[in-house]
């Protein structure tokens, strides 16, 4: 009698393995989505007018959107204050805002609406305006970073930090090596670790961008740099030479706040989608530690249990957003969705418990086919181009369901394509931002260095 069980596991291997061939899984980080970038703490206090902290006293009701879902509705509150600390700016008497909010129409014990989400009364928030050059009026600064609910700690981390950047910027002098610090500060601490990585990260995408100018304009023998100045927003916040005023101990410093994120995610044994690296501090580091840093990593690879998919997808990650390139990229993505396939049949393994109703007979089931292996699953084949070849001899008959490989198989198949390609590019040249592969990499505290680096080998 034919294995039915497997027969069906067989026929949802292939059928899966097309549709993901037709329409291939590959998650991007959030900065693809059409969605505001938030503003950097740097961004927020040199294009705003007014900084300070306030509790809000209470709120009173502007306008109400007509209509609306059955939820709720969006709401304009004008929120009174408290001025608590002003860091920069002049306040007028009576200082308020509007907000816009959404309430939802769900009632509490009193009967009320309950607010969703929003400017709550009774917190304690940073904030940023702006004030109109016609009416004088302050409002809030165009950003929803310009609105920072705080408790004891933040406040304390954030009033430490925006009164050294109102002396970096009142001082006039030697403000770059100053910001340089601050910036590195912000990226020790978690809470600001957006703040300055983003602000890094812009400065060595101007330097990128200014050696590019330098080999496509050959008319020119140098390309000139801004001056810096904290007084001109564009020039403070895309600042190339802010990159360039990094130290050795700056560096070393930034290379710790990422081993740090990089040991709280194996340790955690979260998923690479889930762990706590951030995409742009690779980026930064990568400018003096690509090399190290992703030989380390994939060392840790090779010398990993192979069932420890979490870990070798946290590692794998790493790489691929040191190294930009394109095949080693698609290999991750291969391997994280076997990874997570791997896991989501671990959850649902087990039977749900049914409930029987006592009161009617109990009829005895025939035994069921034994259940197939869990390396046996749809998800297993979907990423290798060779599955669909098991399914079929070269003579066009059945091939045998046993052949179907494993799970672990195809996790092993892809970490060796994945090896293969790193050594590959260890050998010849990391590629550039634009995806090519070059013959040197960029430091911006010396010369180009070449690429010249052992290639490793794996047992």
């Amino acid at each position: 009698m034919p294995n039915y069980r497997r027969l069906f596991v067989s026929t949802s291997l292939i059928a899966l393995l097309l549709f993901t061939t037709l329409f291939p899984s590959k998650a991007e980080k959030a900065y693809a989505c059409p969605v505001e970038v938030p503003y950097t703490l740097l961004q927020l206090y040199l294009d705003s007018d007014l900084a300070l902290t306030a509790d809000i006293t209470s709120e009173e009701l502007v306008n109400r959107e007509e209509g609306g879902s059955d939820e709720g509705a969006w709401v304009d509150m004008r929120k009174n204050i408290r001025i608590v600390d002003i860091y920069k700016g002049v306040p007028p008497k009576n200082l308020s805002f509007v907000r816009s909010e959404y309430f939802s129409r769900v009632k509490n014990e009193d009967g009320n609406e309950e607010q969703s989400y929003g400017v709550k009364v009774g917190s304690r928030y940073l904030l940023f305006f702006n004030k109109d050059e016609d009416t004088g009026e302050f409002d809030l600064l165009g950003s929803s970073s310009a609105v920072k609910e705080l408790d004891a700690a933040k406040q304390a981390l954030y009033n430490k930090r925006i009164l050294e950047l109102s002396s970096i910027v009142k001082a006039r002098k030697n403000q770059l090596p100053k910001l340089t610090e601050w910036l590195v500060k912000l990226t020790e601490e978690a809470q600001t670790l957006y703040d300055g990585v983003t602000d890094i990260s812009r400065s060595f995408y101007r330097v990128n961008d200014a050696v590019e100018e330098e080999e496509t304009d050959e008319s020119e023998e140098s390309t000139e740099m801004t001056s810096f100045s904290l007084e001109e927003y564009g020039r403070a916040i895309f600042n190339p030479d802010i990159a360039k005023a990094l130290t050795e101990s700056h560096k070393k410093r930034l290379s710790t706040v990422l081993e740090g994120q990089l040991q709280d995610s194996l340790a955690k044994a979260v998923r690479s989608d889930e762990s706590t690296i951030d995409y742009d501090l690779v980026k930064v580091v990568r400018n003096w530690d690509r090399n190290d840093l992703t030989m380390r990593a994939n060392g840790m690879i090779q010398g990993s249990d192979p069932n420890d998919s979490k870990r070798i997808s946290v590692l794998m990650m790493l790489i691929t957003f040191a190294v930009d390139d394109g095949k080693l990229d698609s290999t991750y993505y291969e391997y994280r969705d076997i990874a997570n396939a791997d896991v989501e049949e671990e959850m649902t393994e087990s039977p749900a418990e049914v409930k029987v109703d006592e009161t009617q007979p109990v009829l005895a089931e025939p035994n069921p086919d034994p259940q197939p292996p869990l390396n046996e699953t749809a998800a297993g084949v979907a990423v290798l181009e060779s599955k669909v070849e098991s399914s079929e001899q070269k003579d066009g008959t059945s091939a045998s369901l046993e052949e179907v490989p494993t799970l672990a198989e195809i996790r092993a198949r892809i970490i060796q394509q994945f090896t293969e390609r790193f050594q590959y590019l260890l050998a010849n040249g990391f590629p550039d931002e634009a995806g090519t592969e070059t013959e040197t990499i960029y430091e911006p505290h010396g010369d180009p260095i070449p690429a010249e680096v052992p290639v490793l080998t794996t047992k």
